[in-house]
């Protein structure tokens, strides 16, 4: 009954006679009417397999059951939030604040999540210092240079407070803004002189692509970079150019709902059903 209608959808328009009957047509949805359409074919092709003659299909039920019970709840990876998703949003200067986040306990741990970045990169800086002048000691403990042997030994907690001091720079309403027709990137390489710690945080988070975020490893050491031209996101803008269509609301033509439109597929004890 649904496959007839979508059949004949693009004709009801011209045989339909009533105002009501139109006007009732004009609130139906085509690509809603085809989202449940290629739902609804699933509960239409297992009635038909296990309704079948030919095959034997009392072992199927309960299988084929689960199947559409699954198919039936919603996804619980559908839009995930992941720690990525709040480090990114507090690295656009223009929703550092998290207006868009009413709750009190996502922002903290958007600012927390942050602040333990900034310290694992502090960390790992002031062991690199330290490496370093344990190396130079160790070289120059054959001359001794008593006049810097006098010199006070560098304070590890100021390079401490310094970083935490960027962020909190960096949170400061008038500060760091972003221009309108400025690049976030372009931003962000201007702004690598007054919040290096951030910039380096930035160039490995932004580079991960929204909708890659739930297989994607967070802060991986993979080598990726941004560069000036961003090579490792030319594949995905060209796929998103390619669809540009598809996300500004143009109808999908009418016709039928093939087998294509649909990925319902069983395999039995020693036959496959392809369902779709």
């Amino acid at each position: 009954m649904v496959s007839s209608f979508i059949d004949v959808y693009s004709e009801l328009n011209g045989v339909l006679t009533e105002r009501t009957q139109k006007e009732a047509l004009t609130r139906i949805d085509f690509n809603d009417l085809m989202a449940f359409a290629k739902y609804f074919k699933h509960f239409v092709d297992v009635t038909e397999l296990l309704s079948s003659e030919k095959t034997l299909t009392i072992h199927l039920v309960i299988s084929l059951k689960q199947l559409l019970i699954d198919l039936s709840n919603e996804d619980q990876n559908y839009w995930e939030i992941d720690d990525i998703h709040f480090i990114a949003i507090v690295l656009h200067p223009k929703l550092k604040h998290l207006y868009v986040c009413p709750n009190e306990e996502d922002k903290n741990r958007a600012y927390e999540l942050i602040k333990e970045q900034i310290q694992k990169r502090c960390t790992k800086n002031i062991d690199a210092q330290a490496n370093s002048t344990v190396r130079s000691s160790a070289s120059s403990t054959k001359k001794l240079n008593l006049p810097a042997s006098c010199y006070g030994q560098v304070d590890t907690t100021e390079t401490k407070v310094n970083v935490i001091d960027e962020f909190e720079r960096y949170l400061k309403p008038s500060d760091s803004l972003l221009n309108d027709d400025e690049d976030l990137f372009a931003f962000w390489e201007r702004q690598k002189d007054s919040y290096s710690i951030l910039h380096s945080i930035t160039c490995e988070i932004l580079i991960t692509h929204a909708t890659n975020t739930a297989v994607e490893h967070l802060f991986s050491s993979s080598g990726n970079a941004v560069t000036e031209t961003r090579s490792s996101t030319t594949t995905a803008l060209n796929i998103i150019n390619s669809g540009i269509a598809i996300n500004t609301g143009e109808k999908r033509p009418y016709g039928r709902l093939s087998e294509e439109d649909g990925d319902f597929i069983y395999a039995g004890d020693s036959n496959d059903y392809e369902v779709f």
